[in-house]
C-alpha cells in the first residue's frame, strides 16, 4: 500500500505546484518554460512568415515583435491603409533588420476563399518559400443562446471558420511538398471553458481547435437501444416508422402505441423545427428532455477536402441541432425546467485524423453547449453533452469524404462499444441531469483523458505512433490520400 500513498503524495503535490506556478504566468505553463529556456526569437531571422489579420490587435503586434527580431513577413488584411502602417512599424522596430522588400503588403478578404491560393502564391513569388502562416482573423459575440438568427451562426463560421480552414489548406498542400511547414491559428480560452453569452463565436473557435442525411432523419442505433432503459418524462423523439413496434415492444406493457410519437422530419429543414417541436407539445403536453442525435462522420485528408463539404457537414451536424434546441430552450425557460442533450464525439475531445471537417463540428457543439450551459444557470435547465467513442452503428459507412455527394461506403470493425451499453449509459446521463459524460472502451477513454489532463505526453505519443495507427485506434479502416480508396456515389 506505501506505493499508492507516494502516488497519492505526488498527484497532491503536482496539483499545488501546477497551481502555485500559474499565479507567477500569463500563459499556460508550457509557453512560460519555452518563453524563458526555449529556441530564442533571434534564430528565427530570415523566416518568412504570413499573417492574416495583421492589421491590427493580435496580429499588428506579432507583426512587430517578429519584426524587430528579422522575420520577413507577409502582411495580410481588407484595409489597405492600416496594413502599410503596421509595415511602416515593422520596419522601424527591426532598426536596420529589414527592407521595404523584406516586407509584402497583400490587400484581401479572407472570406473571399477562391483568391486565397492567389495571394499564397503571389507570397511564395515574393519570397521563394514562406515558414509559417498565422490565421489570426475573427469575430466575437455577444448574445443569449436561444435568440440568436440562424443567418448569424453560418456568418460568424464563414469567417471564424471556413475561411481559416480553406487557406490553412492551401498552406498545408505547400508545406508537404517543401517537406516543413508550420501553421499557427488563433482560436480561444472560451472555446475550453465555454463563455456565455457568445456561443457561436466560441463555438467556431472550438470547431478550430481540432476540423446521411435523408429526408427522413432516423434515431440511430445508439437512440433505438436507450428506449430499452428510459420509459419515464416525455422525450421529443425522431424515429423511422420500422423501428416504432420494436420500441413499443420493448417497453413491455409501460408504454401504449399513443405513447410514442413518430415524426417524419429533414432536420435540414430549419424552418420546420418549431412546427414539429409543438406538435410533440400537442400530443403530450410538455417535453421534459430534447436529445439531439444526428450528424454524419468522415473520412478524408485535411488538405484536399472540398469547401462545400464542410459546410455540409456544418449545416447537418451543428446548425440543426443548435437551431432546434433554441426552440426547446426557449420552450424550456418560459416552463421553468427542461433538459437538453447532445450527441458529440470522444475525437472532439482528443482529435481525430482523417475527419477534420466532422471533428471540428463535433468540437463546435461542445463549444455552442457548453456556452449555453453557462447561461443556463440558475434557470433549471440542464445541458448534457454526450462523448462517445466508436460505437457498432453504421455511422462510418455513412461518412462523408472530400468531395460533396459520396460517402465512404465502408462499415468499421474491431472492438467497438455495443449500441446497448451507449444507449443505457444515455439513459443514465438524462436520469441524472449530468453536465458532461464520455462513452467508449478503455483505450480511447484512456486517451482522451491523456490529451485533456496530460496533453505534453499525449502529443509525445501521438508523434510517436504517427496518425495512421493513431486512426486505427479510433475506428480501423484503412484512410489513404491515393484514388484506390472507397469513393461511392
Amino acid at each position: 500500500m506505501i506505493i499508492f500513498d507516494i502516488i497519492g503524495v505526488g498527484v497532491v503535490l503536482y496539483a499545488i505546484s501546477f497551481l502555485i506556478l500559474l499565479c507567477f504566468v500569463n500563459c499556460d505553463l508550457r509557453l512560460a518554460f519555452y518563453e524563458k529556456l526555449g529556441r530564442s526569437l533571434g534564430r528565427m531571422r530570415g523566416n518568412v512568415v504570413f499573417i492574416v489579420g495583421a492589421s491590427s490587435g493580435i496580429g499588428e503586434h506579432t507583426a512587430i515583435i517578429l519584426a524587430k527580431n528579422g522575420v520577413k513577413l507577409v502582411l495580410a488584411a481588407r484595409r489597405l491603409n492600416e496594413l502599410e502602417r503596421v509595415k511602416a512599424l515593422c520596419l522601424n522596430s527591426s532598426e536596420g533588420k529589414l527592407t521595404t522588400n523584406d516586407i509584402l503588403v497583400i490587400q484581401m478578404d479572407i472570406l473571399d476563399i477562391y483568391s486565397h491560393k492567389k495571394y499564397f502564391d503571389q507570397a511564395l513569388r515574393h519570397f521563394g518559400h514562406i515558414d509559417i502562416l498565422f490565421n489570426n482573423v475573427g469575430r466575437g459575440q455577444r448574445a443569449v443562446f436561444e435568440i440568436i438568427e440562424a443567418s448569424v451562426d453560418k456568418q460568424i463560421f464563414d469567417l471564424n471558420v471556413f475561411s481559416t480552414v480553406h487557406l490553412s489548406r492551401v498552406a498545408v498542400n505547400y508545406f508537404i511538398n517543401r517537406g516543413v511547414g508550420h501553421i499557427a491559428v488563433t482560436s480561444s480560452l472560451a472555446s475550453i471553458m465555454g463563455g456565455p453569452f457568445a456561443s457561436s463565436a466560441t463555438a467556431s473557435k472550438a470547431a478550430l481547435n481540432v476540423s446521411t442525411n435523408e429526408n427522413t432523419i432516423i434515431f440511430k442505433t445508439i437512440s433505438k437501444r436507450f428506449f430499452l432503459y428510459f420509459l419515464f418524462n416525455v422525450i421529443l423523439i425522431v424515429i423511422h416508422n420500422r423501428y416504432f413496434f420494436r420500441i413499443l415492444d420493448s417497453s413491455e406493457g409501460k408504454l401504449t402505441t399513443n405513447d410514442i410519437l413518430v415524426i417524419q422530419m429533414d432536420i435540414l429543414d430549419i424552418y420546420s423545427h418549431k412546427k414539429y417541436f409543438d406538435q410533440a407539445l400537442r400530443h403530450f403536453g410538455h417535453i421534459d428532455i430534447l436529445f439531439n442525435n444526428v450528424g454524419r462522420g468522415q473520412r478524408a485528408v485535411f488538405e484536399i477536402i472540398e469547401a462545400s463539404v464542410d459546410k455540409q457537414i456544418f449545416d447537418l451536424n451543428v446548425f440543426s441541432t443548435v437551431h432546434l434546441s433554441r426552440v426547446a430552450v426557449n420552450y424550456f425557460i418560459n416552463r421553468g425546467v427542461g433538459h437538453i442533450a447532445v450527441t458529440s464525439s470522444l475525437a472532439s475531445i482528443m482529435g481525430g485524423p482523417f475527419a477534420s471537417s466532422a471533428t471540428a463540428s463535433k468540437a463546435a457543439l461542445n463549444g455552442y453547449f457548453r456556452s449555453l450551459r453557462a447561461e443556463m444557470v440558475g434557470k433549471n435547465v440542464a445541458v448534457s453533452l454526450i462523448c462517445p467513442g466508436p460505437v457498432s452503428t453504421n455511422y462510418e459507412e455513412k461518412s462523408f469524404t472530400d468531395r460533396a455527394g459520396e460517402v465512404y461506403g465502408v462499415q468499421a470493425t474491431g472492438k467497438m462499444m455495443g449500441t446497448e451499453r451507449c444507449g443505457k449509459l444515455c439513459a443514465v446521463t438524462f436520469a441524472n441531469r449530468l453536465d458532461e459524460v464520455w462513452i467508449s472502451k478503455f483505450h480511447h477513454l484512456f486517451m482522451s483523458y491523456m490529451a485533456v489532463y496530460f496533453p505534453l505526453v499525449y502529443n509525445v505519443v501521438l508523434n510517436l505512433i504517427g496518425p495512421d495507427k493513431m486512426f486505427k485506434t479510433y475506428a480501423p479502416i484503412e484512410v489513404t490520400n491515393n484514388v484506390n480508396r472507397p469513393r461511392n456515389k
